[in-house]
């Protein structure tokens, strides 16, 4: 009610001030007839029992939503435009969403090692469609102020909507469900048979204005309030905030209207009249508002990358599913994918197949092992389950022999349950993570990681741009906005109500990464002003300077390695990476940095010596091939920065690796 009232003295003063401005009085007629339509807020007071007539198990707390209404009206003078009845007939429909979080059972949870309460969330929902009968009254006080004020009762036919449903949602912990194996279900649903027809008092303010003739436009506010319940057996009243737009047109009764007062010739004043050619008078120059605009450049350092990218052997399924998803199928028919794969790890994480087709292509005498397994709980019987995981592996093995012509004597088909080195299932993302296809080859050269070499790579080194304007002609100046472009796309946008000439556009480091991004990608800048005046628009845009700075010294970064899920152990195929990579890569003035890292599954505490470890594994492994390297620093940085998407599976997996860091200095 308090905001209710705040809305309509802001609403009052607005349209009082407005109308001083224009100083127009809004003739009436002596009857109209519009439509209407608008929207509510609605504060819903509630006793309904989160089981159907059992307040014992739990009331549904209060709650708010939106609803809308659209009807006719008709209205007729009773006193000189200053009194008039009104009749509207609506068809009203209002959301009612209860809801109540109840704790009252304990489970064990395996993830803490201890019993926590069960977290439900139980919800009512029903649609209430009234038709809705609402006569009343209008009040013009003032008649030079086209604001009216508007009372009525309305008597709402309950005769539309009348469904209901309740659910139920396990929120935490998730690693349960109910019986039906799903987190959220339907509890109960039907028609709300204690229903009944709905009365309420209404009182409103709308401002009225006159586009032509007879016809009228209004805006109005208005408040409902509830005198009973709409079920009869427990409570459910509705307290509803309302904007309405409407049009009316008006017809008079045929009256002559009141002529209007003489004059008195006599007491006018007599002025001079003085007659001036157009011609006599001067030309004036009519000169066009403009903007001159200057930009300073951005400092960019240009360095020298060399990245290699390791192959993740797995391909993941939905649950239940051996089908293969789009994202695996990335090229044409017999393309040498290897050769058009961005430079991401991702991307050719989904090129995986074309890669390892076009590579077997090449090296006749390979073979590749493929092994389907399951989560272990997606089917009912451990036959099924390694059915479902033959099916997966026959899919990979059909997807080779038809996209890249290998022979099905190169392809070796094996099954398993569940994975050797599996993640476990006490997270949910577990099962995700099993349901997979593994890819094992001899050779090295199928499964070797890709290499980008001495590829350039910027980034910015200025923490600020410094633009500058001159404003030419413009009356007066409401505002301008600033935008920075990449082909078009924009990439920060500021608006100002300022006269200021000079403006520090200050980046912070997710800017200034954007920015280096989109050089990378070989984008080209722009800053893009727009100044407003009251009467005019001038927009300029002016390239961006890059001031190129080359690095001395050249980088590799090495993700040679992905860790299984909580191990950081280095297996032998790795180790042989390492020594073919790294040992080439350190020079006697290299230094090297190793960098662990995990993924988001587990506590933070465990992760950050998890990553610890992995990367201590790794520089025991290069100071056996390189002992003479500068090591300018070994560690962990646990979950605290996640390298990729781990809402995904491969997003996890790649997150569990060590970075290499290997600076050279340019000869």
């Amino acid at each position: 009610m308090k905001l209710y009232l705040q809305i309509l003295v802001l609403f009052v003063c607005f349209s009082l001030k407005s109308f001083s401005e224009i100083n127009v009085r809004i003739d009436s007629s002596d009857y109209r007839i519009g439509a209407h339509t608008g929207a509510f807020y609605s504060i819903n007071e509630s006793n309904i029992p989160r089981i159907w007539s059992s307040p014992q198990c739990g009331i549904f707390k209060n709650d708010v939503s939106f609803g809308y209404n659209a009807g006719i009206d008709f209205s007729l003078t009773i006193f000189s435009d200053i009194l008039w009845s009104d009749l509207r007939l609506n068809y009203k429909q209002l959301p009612i969403k209860l809801s109540i979080i109840t704790n009252d059972y304990q489970v064990y949870n395996p993830e803490s090692n201890s019993y926590v309460p069960m977290t439900i969330k139980s919800e009512f929902n029903s649609i209430l469609k009234y038709l809705i009968f609402e006569p009343g009254i209008i009040l013009q006080p003032i008649q030079s102020i086209p604001i009216k004020f508007r009372f009525s009762f309305d008597a709402g036919l309950f005769i539309f909507g009348k469904a209901y449903e309740t659910t139920e949602e396990i929120l935490s912990p998730r690693i349960y469900t109910f019986p039906d194996t799903t987190l959220k279900h339907i509890t109960q649903k039907g028609d709300l048979r204690t229903s009944q027809n709905n009365f309420g008092l209404i009182s409103g303010v709308f401002y009225e204005y006159k586009i032509f003739n007879n016809a009228f436009l209004s805006a109005e506010i208005n408040y409902r309030h509830q005198l009973h319940s709409a079920l009869a057996d427990y409570n459910l009243k509705s307290k509803m905030i309302g904007f309405n737009l409407g049009i009316q047109y008006g017809f008079d009764s045929g009256k002559e209207p009141p002529l209007p007062e003489l004059v008195n010739i006599d007491t006018l004043k007599h002025d001079t009249v003085v007659s001036v050619k157009v011609a006599d008078l001067p030309k004036k120059e009519i000169i066009k508002p403009d903007v001159i605009l200057s930009v300073s450049s951005l400092n960019v350092l240009e360095t020298i990358v060399t990245h290699t990218y390791p192959i993740l052997p797995y391909i993941f399924f939905d649950s239940s599913s051996s089908k293969l998803k789009d994202k695996y199928i990335q090229t044409p028919k017999n393309k040498t994918a290897q050769n058009e794969v961005p430079n991401s790890a991702l991307n050719i994480y989904h090129s995986m197949l074309d890669i390892i087709g076009s590579r077997m292509k090449e090296n006749p005498g390979s073979r590749l092992m493929i092994t389907g397994m399951t989560d272990g709980a997606e089917e009912a019987s451990p036959v099924q389950l390694l059915n479902l995981a033959s099916k997966r592996a026959q899919v990979i093995a059909e997807y080779l022999t038809s996209n890249w012509s290998i022979e099905k004597g190169r392809l070796e088909v094996k099954t398993r349950v569940t994975p050797e080195l599996s993640t476990s299932t006490i997270y949910y993302e577990g099962y995700e993570e099993n349901r997979r296809v593994e890819l094992y080859s001899s050779n090295f050269e199928i499964l070797k990681p890709i290499i980008y070499s001495k590829f350039k790579e910027y980034e910015i080194s200025s923490d600020s741009i410094v633009i500058s304007s001159k404003i030419i002609n413009f009356e007066k100046l409401s505002g301008y906005e600033i935008n920075l472009s990449a082909d078009g796309n924009i990439f920060f946008n500021r608006s100002f109500m300022t006269n200021d000439s000079l403006f520090i556009f200050k980046f912070n480091a997710e800017q200034k990464e954007k920015i280096a991004k989109g050089l990378n990608e070989k984008k080209k800048f722009t800053i893009n002003y727009t100044y407003m005046s009251d009467s005019s628009r001038v927009e300029k845009s002016l390239p961006i300077d890059f001031q190129l700075t080359k690095n001395k010294f050249e980088l590799g970064r090495l993700n040679l390695i992905i860790f299984d899920f909580d191990k950081f152990e280095i297996n032998e195929m790795n180790k042989k990476m390492i020594n073919d990579f790294v040992a080439n890569t350190i020079m006697d003035n290299s230094t090297v940095s190793i960098i662990g890292s995990t993924d988001k599954l587990g506590k933070p505490e465990y992760n950050m010596n998890l990553s610890e470890g992995r990367a201590e594994s790794a520089f025991k492994v290069i100071k056996k091939i390189k002992p003479n390297a500068d090591f300018k620093e070994v560690k962990g940085i646990g979950n605290s920065m996640l390298l990729y998407d781990n809402s995904i599976p491969e997003g996890r997996f790649y997150s569990r690796t060590v970075l290499i860091k290997v600076t050279t200095p340019i000869k």
